[in-house]
């Protein structure tokens, strides 16, 4: 059963995190919000363009929805799983 996700409603200029590679969470700066994608400036300098359901207000949320989608047998999940437990980044 899927889970409803709140909706975002992020501005210009907030802090937000993605799921990057499905891996791990890594926040980003909202730069631009325009037809129907946020624009997400990363600490790395790189920018990409997301639709809102990719887009997460806080670590815990974007995690939470990593542990959801690693239960539900994603690709690589034992490796991806592996490697949020040597680096810290799992939640329990």
């Amino acid at each position: 059963m899927e889970v409803k996700r709140k909706k975002v409603d992020l501005n210009k200029g907030d802090t937000c995190w993605i799921l990057e590679n499905n891996s791990y969470a890594v926040s980003g700066t909202v730069k631009n919000i325009g037809g129907g994608f946020y624009t997400i400036l990363l600490s790395n300098g790189s920018a990409v363009r997301l639709k809102p359901h990719r887009v997460y207000a806080t670590r815990e949320e974007a995690e939470a929805q990593l542990i959801r989608s690693q239960g539900n047998a994603v690709p690589g999940s034992v490796k991806n799983f592996v490697a949020l437990v040597k680096n810290g980044s799992f939640l329990v």
